[in-house]
């Protein structure tokens, strides 16, 4: 049956790019929040 088979497929790929989605947000957040903590720290030092 389709009509059963479908969702799950949808779900399955959804958690999929969820989670890939998650993880480079993560990533680019901490990548960021290093980013301007140099920066920050670069520009206390001067």
């Amino acid at each position: 049956m389709p009509q059963s088979i479908l969702p799950i497929i949808i779900l399955e790929i959804m958690k999929c790019f969820g989670m890939k989605y998650v993880f480079y947000k993560i990533n680019f957040g901490l990548m960021a929040s290093y980013l301007a903590t140099a920066n920050n720290s670069s520009h206390d030092r001067k």
